[in-house]
């Protein structure tokens, strides 16, 4: 069985149930999980680690501005890693777990990474890259069991040394609109991954952004009649997006931002993906084009009960209307269809059925962003009513 994490909302006000099983049984590694099959945990609790891993980090040695390495799959691990760096306030350099030793070569290059948090799946290639890189990581800390030769990153959200709590606060040079926060990489179209620095102001307007979003929309459903708030159709996300990539960070700040709980995959595979809408009750589920595909075609539909989720959401790549017409019908939920960029740090555009909805558009911009409308031979801004391309 695939593993899933559930991660609530620091934004709730009521006890909320992480889930840990691994291969059926409780799942210990981060020593939370302490009763059988669930530990109930006060999002304060979350918040206390998030704290706790940014003062013993800073205890470590890792100063603002630094750079930190996070290579981990998806798991809780992963959030409370990226925002107690950012909070220090260090870079985060994200990357993917599925990398090769060269290509992590050049992503520790691009972000000047000298510290790192990495899953234990990984550890053997980040050994491999330091060897090809000497002398450029000063730590490594290890998501899962213990390394002899390295400390775990769960001693980080552990130990109490609020001694150098809070790291840096009188920075007077600190300038959150060219700090950067997180550095996620963007394949593009030629060459290798580029490096996308995103700053503290750039997620702080995701945020807003989101917030804005959120109100504009539930403002305009209670004025059609809709029943469901974004709070409602966001309670329960099932995410197996990666979390090192731009379109994980932005559904993880919906969630965030309505207090919903965020039900993490490791990987998508068929037979988990249903059993986690099924289990955990989903009610909302970011996909891509290709994933979209199977679903229309799996036969897995009709073995699973779904009736708890309300939409889906399709980014990344174009969806034919057609599919999005025909998943709608197969899934029996609404179907969201969403445009951003990396280098946009958030959502560009998107749908909402009844709200934001056009069979074979991405929606309306978003709030905090402009689009400009060029023509195609000339790149030359375009007018109202004219029909060209983002520019």
């Amino acid at each position: 069985m695939e593993e899933c994490y559930s991660l609530p909302s620091c934004a709730r006000h009521k006890p909320c149930f992480f889930p840990f099983e691994r291969d059926g049984q409780p799942w210990r590694k981060a020593g939370i999980g302490r009763r059988r099959h669930w530990t109930a945990l006060h999002p304060t609790a979350t918040y206390v680690r998030w704290c706790r891993a940014c003062a013993n980090l800073a205890a470590a040695g890792v100063s603002a501005g630094d750079a930190v390495l996070l290579v981990s799959p998806n798991g809780i691990e992963f959030p409370i890693a990226q925002l107690a760096i950012q909070l220090l306030p260090a870079t985060c350099v994200a990357a993917s777990p599925f990398l090769s030793p060269d290509e992590l070569v050049h992503v520790m290059r691009v972000g000047m990474a000298r510290w790192a948090v990495v899953d234990e799946s990984v550890l053997g290639v980040i050994e491999k890259v330091t060897t090809m890189l000497p002398n450029t990581l000063r730590e490594i800390w290890v998501i899962g069991s213990s390394s002899k030769s390295h400390p775990s990153f769960y001693s980080l959200m552990k130990t109490e040394r609020w001694a150098a709590w809070p790291p840096q606060v009188e920075n007077s040079s600190f300038n959150p609109a060219r700090e950067v926060a997180l550095m996620q990489f963007s394949s593009g179209t030629t060459g290798l991954t580029k490096g996308v620095m995103l700053s503290h102001r750039n997620l702080l307007t995701l945020y807003m952004q989101v917030k804005c979003f959120v109100e504009d929309v539930d403002n305009k459903k209670k004025a059609s009649g809709e029943p469901d708030s974004e709070a409602d159709i966001l309670s329960r996300v099932l995410l197996f997006i990666p979390l090192h990539h731009n379109y994980a960070t932005v559904t993880f700040n919906f969630v965030v931002t309505v207090g919903g709980c965020c039900v993490m995959m490791k990987t998508f595979s068929p037979h988990s993906f249903f059993n986690a809408l099924q289990k955990y009750k989903i009610t909302y589920a970011p996909i891509v084009p290709h994933i979209a595909n199977f679903l229309l075609h799996t036969p897995l539909l009709k073995e699973y009960d779904i009736t708890s989720l309300k939409s889906l959401i399709s980014a990344s790549a174009p969806l034919p209307p057609s599919t999005k017409q025909a998943l709608t019908t197969r899934m029996g939920c609404a179907m969201r269809q969403g445009y951003g960029l990396t280098e946009t740090c958030a959502g560009v555009a998107t749908t909402i059925p009844h709200v934001y909805s056009k069979m074979g558009s991405v929606g309306r911009v978003m709030p905090y962003l402009e689009v400009k409308i060029v023509a195609p031979e000339s790149s030359k801004g375009l007018p109202p009513g004219r029909r060209g391309r983002c520019g």
